[in-house]
């Protein structure tokens, strides 16, 4: 008899023991999921950017899964068939931000801030656009992209230009140069123009990071033409 109750009671504790079981595999296991940090890459690593000049970036956020827009607050973001491009328009600061959109939200993710300098413009001879330059010192002068910034000047080597001026039957003569200097048989044909004629210098290429190139604002020049021409060295100055 005792033996039988035994039996009873293990049979009613597995009973029970099953039921508690199905019920709780019945019931909806929740989970808080919590999504990991979003690896942001940002290609090149500039410390500073320049105002009013495109610079090419590369963004890559390492998720699949989710789209992702890019802004700049102090600037615009260009996407081109060469890749895309930043070009800060306030002076002083920009700031990048990567945003996920998330059920029609704009949702932010990352950000960057940058040093805005002033815009680097042609300077000849130390000398802004729109001045005038003694014949010899003009042919001679190495054009130099600039950016002042705190009384100080950032050099951006120039890499190419054009340089147009009057040429013979009064016509305007083109030339694209490669470097920073007007061409030795060049600088002989402007040092014959009359004084005060013009010389524009175009399409001024400066580096702006290795490999890659930047177009800033054009330069024109008066030339005053020394009372004598027999000095006839054409000396590489700055």
């Amino acid at each position: 008899m005792i033996k039988q109750i035994v039996i009873a009671c293990i049979l009613l504790s597995l009973l029970i023991w099953s039921n508690a079981l199905i019920a709780q595999t019945d019931k909806e296991l929740e989970f808080n999921v919590v999504k990991p940090k979003v690896e942001i890459a940002i290609t090149p690593t500039y410390n500073h950017l320049y105002q009013n000049i495109a610079h090419p970036i590369k963004i890559v956020v390492q998720d699949s899964l989710h789209t992702y827009i890019f802004k700049l607050a102090g600037g615009t973001i260009n996407e081109t068939d060469t890749g895309t491009f930043i070009t800060p328009e306030a002076r002083g600061e920009a700031i990048l931000n990567i945003y996920e959109i998330r059920k029609g939200n704009e949702i932010l993710v990352g950000s960057k801030k940058y040093l805005v300098l002033p815009e680097p413009l042609p300077y000849l001879r130390n000398k802004p656009t729109d001045n005038v330059l003694l014949d010899m010192l003009l042919v001679s002068g190495t054009l130099k992209g600039i950016s002042l910034y705190q009384k100080k000047k950032i050099v951006l080597p120039v890499k190419s230009f054009t340089v147009v001026y009057k040429g013979e039957g009064n016509t305007f003569k083109s030339v694209n140069v490669l470097g920073n200097q007007i061409p030795v048989l060049n600088r002989k044909e402007i040092a014959k123009l009359s004084n005060g004629a013009l010389i524009y210098f175009e399409n001024i290429q400066i580096e702006l990071m290795p490999d890659f190139e930047a177009q800033i604002q054009p330069y024109r020049v008066s030339m005053e033409v020394l009372e004598s021409k027999g000095v006839t060295g054409f000396g590489v100055g700055n």
